[in-house]
């Protein structure tokens, strides 16, 4: 009874708070509202600052990393971490039309393995003049370091002999 109080009020808030929060429909603002009203704004800032940490930890991983190149010169904003995977066979290769279009294969081709071996997933998408990349957004608190390590070993693992 307490529960359903609490939750019109914060549909209320929430809905006209236009410029807050940007919920296209019932079904992405009902299971937020019902996560903040159980854990409280503390324990949600909790779920988010580690998310943002998790962006920041793989941010600075592959970023000093062999192998793996930033998309943006820029830190991440917010969980959004934008970079490429070059396999051993073009880091070398001068920055060419032939590079450009083995490294646009690349993405794709790992994602396939990825999803064939089961093992993670993570998308990737081209942007204007940007061939594709990976671009890893982290929104689960559940995930771990250990997790962010496995995605980098696997995408090195599937990736090595492209």
């Amino acid at each position: 009874m307490f529960l359903q109080f609490k939750t019109t009020i914060l549909v209320s808030y929430i809905l006209s708070f236009k410029n807050g929060f940007n919920f296209s429909t019932l079904n992405g603002l009902i299971p937020n509202i019902f996560s903040w009203s159980l854990q409280g704004t503390v324990g949600f800032e909790n779920q988010i600052n580690k998310c943002l940490d998790l962006a920041m930890y793989l941010y600075n991983k592959i970023r000093k990393r062999e192998g793996y190149q930033m998309v943006f010169d820029a830190e991440p904003e917010h969980t959004n971490v934008c970079f490429w995977y070059i396999p051993p066979s073009i880091r070398e290769m001068p920055d060419c039309e032939e590079r450009k279009e083995k490294l646009r294969k690349v993405a794709p081709k790992i994602k396939a393995q990825m999803m064939e071996c089961g093992t993670t997933m993570v998308g990737y998408q081209p942007q204007g003049d940007k061939t594709n990349f990976f671009r890893m957004v982290i929104s689960n608190p559940a995930v771990t370091i250990s997790d962010i390590d496995f995605l980098i070993e696997e995408i090195e693992r599937l990736g090595g002999d492209l």
